[in-house]
């Protein structure tokens, strides 16, 4: 019995694949050409001018912008972490990735539901992700108090690739203009 355990424990461990052992390329075809479908749609409204831009880009914290469409299945989120509390109004251009600006879009369900609130709902389901590889973030942040004011980001030469595919592609400038930042959910 004491020698059957660690060939049992052997045999479970011989079967786990670490995240290194993992194929990062996805051979559906149908599902990633839809993704990057809906991917490529989705940046074509951000890059719009209003009032054909998504009808929800919101913002909160120090400091988190995002917009999404109307059925909640496409977002982009802007983080950038302690902008607000320094802001002059004068703009800060990082070039991406950065360690100091994460730029992300993701596909699936609710992708909003749990951004600046303070009750987690718990029903976002992500099913692709985009992640900045190239371009510029320039961010302004214009201040109405000390900790809050309105942030616009303008995402330029903007190269996203998705992170279970591989697949890449450049968008075209996109602005998320005028957005109150600063203020704390709850």
């Amino acid at each position: 019995m004491k020698t059957a355990f660690p060939l049992v424990v052997a045999a479970l461990l011989a079967g786990c694949a670490t995240p290194d052992d993992a194929d990062p390329i996805d051979t559906d075809t149908e599902a990633t050409a839809s993704e990057e479908a809906d991917l490529m749609a989705f940046a074509a409204d951000l890059a719009a001018p209003p009032p054909v831009s998504p009808p929800r880009v919101n913002g909160c914290s120090d400091m988190f912008v995002y917009g999404a469409n109307v059925a909640d299945t496409m977002a982009l989120r802007v983080v950038a972490n302690g902008l607000v509390a320094g802001a002059t109004g004068t703009p800060e251009t990082f070039t991406l990735p950065s360690t100091d600006v994460e730029v992300r879009f993701e596909r699936g369900t609710d992708l909003t539901v749990d951004f600046c609130n303070d009750v987690f709902m718990g029903t976002t389901v992500v099913t692709a992700t985009w992640v900045a590889d190239g371009g510029t973030a320039t961010i302004t942040v214009t201040p109405t108090s000390a900790m809050e004011g309105y942030a616009t980001v303008t995402l330029t030469d903007l190269v996203v690739r998705n992170t279970r595919t591989g697949v890449t592609h450049t968008l075209p400038e996109i602005v998320l203009a005028d957005v109150y930042v600063g203020w704390l959910p709850g």
